[in-house]
């Protein structure tokens, strides 16, 4: 005999009553793990749930920039070099080719190390890296979510840590954390919103990767099959 403990139980319940309700999902990908990230993107891309949209930041953004043909300034490559693979770049380039209107980019982007400087995308190569979306993109990305449906974030949209540089994570997280059907994943994401006293969410999950591959098919992994009753309801 088996059964699923407290956390898995809530976890399967939220995100069950999400499938049923057949959700329209925006989803929102920021931080340095970006083959993870790009693994969760064609997960749900290539699946069986409905994506409004999929808004990038963080070095997933900046990758998704570059793979776009953005030039964004040798400060910003060795930058992010630590945190990609030799085809990182050109993985999310064939994400772009076969599913482009689904990805979202930043528009305008804020570089600097100590000061906070804001520019449009490719609208020079930076002299310094770049360090958080601009405001524009926090405006656009902040209406997507407010006309969309469920929304299900991870991971921070810039230096999220440094405060010149946390105010695209701040500010989109605020207003997801205060939608009906709101979703946080990973404990990087969990421990910033602790951090910066972002409550209100529906489900925290503590993986990302497994909440994209439930959501993205119509079948029960023998993992969580193997800890539901035979009706498969908790």
């Amino acid at each position: 005999p088996g059964y699923g403990g407290n956390l898995m139980t809530a976890e399967y319940r939220v995100l069950t009553s999400l499938k049923n309700n057949n959700s329209d999902f925006i989803f929102v990908f920021g931080g340095k793990e970006v083959d993870s990230r790009l693994n969760s993107i064609e997960f749900v891309l290539e699946g069986s749930c409905s994506v409004d949209a999929i808004l990038t930041g963080g070095v997933v953004g900046t990758v998704f920039l570059i793979a776009s043909g953005y030039e964004l300034g040798d400060a910003t490559r060795e930058d992010i070099e630590p945190y990609i693979r030799c085809d990182s770049i050109q993985r999310a380039s064939e994400i772009l080719t076969m599913h482009g209107e689904m990805i979202e980019l930043p528009v305008d982007v804020a570089i600097g190390t100590d000061d906070r400087k804001e520019f449009d995308v490719g609208a020079t190569p930076y002299q310094k890296p770049v360090s958080d979306i601009g405001s524009a993109t926090v405006e656009k990305y902040t209406d997507m979510v407010l006309e969309g449906g469920s929304t299900i974030a991870t991971g921070p949209l810039g230096v999220a840590e440094e405060d010149p540089f946390s105010y695209g994570t701040k500010k989109l997280y605020e207003t997801i954390s205060n939608t009906d059907k709101s979703i946080i994943s990973g404990s990087t994401t969990a421990s910033l919103c602790e951090d910066y006293d972002i409550k209100g969410f529906r489900h925290a999950s503590t993986s990302h990767t497994s909440l994209c591959k439930f959501l993205s098919s119509d079948a029960v992994s023998n993992g969580v099959k193997v800890l539901l009753p035979r009706d498969n309801t908790i």
